[in-house]
């Protein structure tokens, strides 16, 4: 959240995420996301690199999916989220 806040005094356009949840406990993953759902809610561009497929297609806009450096698909976040090629490859169901 201080990253965030010291990102966030420079007035910036765009802030890109990488990996924000990575290590946090599953309550602060949700005020994290929260918060940059907020930031873009406010007009701010946000770029989110993050391998929780599953949460990272819940609140994106547009999504990209890479496999070993390439996009093999992209679309809205919820579109593929229901995907069933992104569901078996990413999410195990």
């Amino acid at each position: 959240m201080l990253a965030i806040g010291r990102c966030l005094m420079g007035n910036p356009e765009l802030i890109m995420f990488d990996e924000p949840s990575l290590g946090l406990a599953p309550l602060v993953v949700q005020e994290v996301l929260h918060t940059i759902r907020t930031l873009n809610a406010n007009g701010i561009t946000v770029l989110l690199v993050e391998q929780n497929v599953a949460v990272s297609l819940k609140i994106s806009n547009h999504a990209y999916v890479l496999e070993n450096g390439s996009v093999v698909m992209s679309g809205p976040g919820k579109d593929l989220l229901h995907d069933d090629r992104v569901r078996q490859a990413f999410l195990g169901l």
